[in-house]
């Protein structure tokens, strides 16, 4: 008579195997800044929806100023990453090369350089007040480079936080901004200020800022390892002099400009063409289906931000150690694994969230919503994609993509919103990524068609360049 099964035995092996692969999961630095990465945009996203709620439901702003105030930020935004351009790719590239004085001098130059380019491109947008509707003249174009400045000095320095290999500190950083965003709203109506929504959202910002100032400063950086710098630089006993650093960031001012640029175009492929869509849809259709369809997108547009949060960690790995298809294969499973199931909820979410803020967005925004949050199925490749042109600095696609999806965006939505009402917009934002994301499945596909053996990697170890902490700054 055969034996029985011992069923139960095999259970704890089962377990350990598990949290065996899960924690070499998480040693893995990729994916852990990926994650970390992430948890800011579900956090924005939560803290979000609750702070349009709280504005909607708790101080009863009716459609027409939320419509105003979601372009107007939306605008700000659009202006911010077209004036960062690739300053944050490029402050990872260099950052882990170099000790904590020539960065932090090199991430206020950046800095400085963001808000020159912010104070230009805004005197651009006030230029052209009819983006913003009739009623917003004024006041709300003096906002666009104050809220602008403050997103991007934001991101640039979560961007110093992910080369030094701690993207935690990002995630405070960004704790710190939503939490004062809940609580911003309260002192600027009760003092009757107006354009109380954008100010607010500039009041957390600042302070978010400050927190980053805060964690920058006492940040402990420990000497770099052996990874490859973009730029030679000589192994140093004593830490450099302030004014040793200074002349060490003057030096690399040109090519880190030079970088800069060349990455602008990706940053701007990634949101621009999606933030411009707000602001078309108030010129065109009025203000109360411009706060309809910019709830939707602020809802849908976590899931971009995640594929782009996993993009980016791909990203910084690459820069790191110049093995993309190590870091695209990671970037691609952690993909799949977290956006297949995320886009299933909110899909399934959908209508009970909308439902919160009244019936008017519940009816009108729900199919946006639906169209927008699928879309991520095209846009999610396109923002792997990127991150590979941005590791082989590539310049042909990086500067084609994004002005053919503005173009696309620009001359489709017009005759899609006629047709088809707000969905049409959702319609086009994925028919303009579609050719787009097959091209860079085809691309990607054969970026990592490696033999595994060559991954330097331990299965289960957490030994590999990506696994331990990297390089950090000095």
């Amino acid at each position: 008579m055969a034996r029985p099964r011992r069923v139960a035995a095999t259970l704890p092996a089962t377990w350990e195997q598990a949290i065996r692969r899960a924690r070499g999961h998480w040693g893995e630095l990729q994916h852990r800044n990926g994650y970390y990465l992430m948890l800011n945009g579900a956090v924005g996203a939560a803290a979000g929806t609750a702070f349009w709620l709280v504005l909607v439901r708790g101080y009863h702003f009716d459609e027409h100023d939320v419509g105003l105030s979601v372009a107007l930020i939306s605008l700000a935004t659009a202006v911010a990453l077209v004036a960062k351009g690739g300053l944050d790719a490029a402050l990872v590239r260099y950052l882990p090369s170099l000790s904590k004085r020539e960065a932090l001098a090199l991430l206020r130059d950046a800095v400085g350089l963001g808000v020159v380019a912010t104070l230009g491109l805004s005197v651009v947008v006030a230029m052209v007040p009819r983006l913003l509707g009739a009623p917003a003249q004024g006041l709300a174009l003096a906002l666009v480079p104050l809220l602008a400045s403050l997103l991007m000095a934001t991101w640039l320095q979560d961007a110093y936080f992910l080369a030094a290999g701690e993207a935690r500190l990002g995630f405070y950083r960004n704790v710190a901004l939503h939490g004062a965003r809940l609580l911003a709203p309260a002192p600027v109506v009760l003092l009757g200020l107006p354009y109380a929504i954008p100010l607010a959202w500039g009041v957390a910002l600042a302070a978010s800022s400050l927190v980053a100032i805060a964690m920058v400063r006492a940040l402990p950086m420990p000497p770099a390892s052996s990874a490859t710098p973009p730029v030679t630089v000589r192994p140093r006993a004593v830490p450099p002099t302030a004014a040793e650093a200074h002349q060490k960031a003057r030096a690399l001012r040109a090519p880190f400009v030079r970088s800069a640029l060349r990455n602008a175009p990706a940053s701007a492929a990634e949101f621009v063409p999606g933030l411009m869509l707000v602001p078309l849809v108030l010129h065109l259709e009025g203000p109360a289906a411009a706060a309809w369809f910019g709830i939707a997108w602020a809802g849908a547009s976590a899931l971009f931000l995640v594929s782009a949060a996993i993009a980016r960690s791909a990203f910084a790995e690459m820069s790191r150690w110049g093995d993309p298809a190590t870091c695209l294969r990671r970037g691609a499973r952690q993909m799949v694994l977290v956006l297949v199931p995320a886009t299933t909820l909110a899909i399934l979410a959908a209508p009970v969230l909308l439902g919160l803020f009244g019936q008017g967005y519940a009816a009108n925004g729900l199919g946006p919503f639906v169209v927008l949050a699928a879309s991520v199925a095209v846009v999610a490749p396109v923002h792997l994609y990127l991150a590979l042109l941005r590791a082989r600095d590539a310049r042909g696609l990086l500067v084609v993509m994004p002005v053919v999806l503005l173009a696309t965006l620009f001359l489709a939505a017009p005759m899609a919103l006629e047709r088809w009402g707000l969905a049409g917009a959702a319609v086009v934002w994925a028919g303009a990524h579609a050719p787009w994301a097959a091209l860079a499945v085809v691309r990607l596909h054969k970026a990592v068609r490696v033999p595994r053996g060559a991954e330097e990697v331990a299965h289960g170890t957490g030994r590999s360049p990506a696994h331990g902490g990297g390089p950090h700054l000095e």
